[in-house]
């Protein structure tokens, strides 16, 4: 097994421990391209400097970029920040601002892609021309006590862009492991051990682990376009469970769906559903015959036009003769 440090900021390690929310989200230029984990395994939060110490983490997921309205839309101000302008605002403050001057703190750069795994060679920070955000998604997150911070790694090197991988059976970070394990017990949430444990096995209980903004997150990133029409405006979409959760759905992507945000509320309330043999989309008689249907009842019969790419984040075909069943009103 491996494990990640990087970095976090003292707000927004506030922001996490007030909120306690089911999933977190770390900002860092080195999720672009990153390598340094598989699914399940642990990414430690260290502050960044004068603040030596590791004060929680969580379980790695996927590393993802998307745009930060609909970063902020999936997790609200659990992505850092009281809305999607100021969110903007604390990602170029810590990681694409002016030149810093600590430890930790090098000048503003992101990472490239082959140099993304221990931190990255620097490159002269930009601000993107679309305004996206570099982040890890982790679940079951967890936090030390400040009296139970642990000191930074003994190899930690002091200018670090943001972050480094360990080898958790060996070295430094089987040392590092071990004293989270004595100064949280449970802190590995009942992880798969290692390191016997599969990937598959790792990688099925993170994402077991997942709850709403999580889901709502990786569905973002699995379309990135409405399902039904293509619309490709971040602010306009929103991703909904095919069975609700309130009907024994789960928070995985192949029980989500990326929608328009009228298309949403029409499908989530059984006035269009996806058929499960040929992935059409049917419109209920309500829609179809109504006097005001603004258009959608010429959907009718319409392919999906846009699907994930991974085979397994297709939509479950069980669930979508569910919906039909018991949630279309047609």
């Amino acid at each position: 097994m491996r494990l990640y440090v990087g970095l976090v900021t003292r707000a927004w390690l506030r922001r996490m421990r007030t909120s306690r929310p089911a999933d977190v989200v770390v900002w860092t230029a080195a999720a672009r391209g990153f390598r340094a984990l598989r699914p399940g395994e642990p990414f430690l939060c260290k502050l960044h400097a004068p603040d030596h110490a590791i004060v929680g983490g969580g379980w790695f997921v996927r590393a993802l970029t998307l745009p930060a309205s609909q970063l902020w839309m999936a997790f609200g101000p659990d992505a850092g920040a009281d809305d999607p302008a100021a969110l903007l605002a604390a990602i170029d403050h810590d990681l694409g601002g002016p030149a810093g001057g600590g430890a930790d703190e090098p000048p503003r750069a992101t990472a490239d892609a082959a140099g993304a795994e221990d931190g990255g060679r620097p490159l002269p920070a930009r601000r993107p021309a679309a305004p996206d955000v570099h982040a890890v998604l982790l679940t079951r997150p967890f936090w030390l006590t400040d009296g139970a911070w642990l000191p930074m790694p003994a190899d930690w090197h002091p200018y670090t862009p943001h972050g480094r991988a360990y080898d958790a059976d060996d070295g430094v970070g089987r040392e590092t492991w071990a004293a989270l394990a004595e100064r949280m017990p449970g802190a590995d949430g009942g992880a798969p051990g290692a390191p016997d444990a599969a990937p598959e096995e790792r990688a099925a209980w993170a994402h077991a682990g997942l709850g709403p903004a999580g889901f709502r997150t990786l569905v973002a990133d699995a379309y990135r376009r409405c399902a039904i029409t293509g619309e490709r405006a971040p602010v306009l979409l929103e991703a909904t469970h095919i069975r609700p959760v309130s009907r024994g759905g789960a928070h995985r992507v192949a029980n989500g769906v990326l929608l328009r945000a009228d298309l949403r509320r029409a499908f989530d309330h059984g006035l269009l559903t996806v058929d499960a043999a040929d992935m059409r989309v049917r419109v209920a008689p309500a829609l179809r015959h109504g006097a005001s249907t603004h258009g959608l009842a010429g959907l009718d019969g319409r392919p999906l036009r846009v699907l994930p790419e991974r085979l397994e984040e297709m939509p479950d075909r069980t669930e979508l003769a569910f919906h039909a069943a018991h949630v279309y009103r047609g």
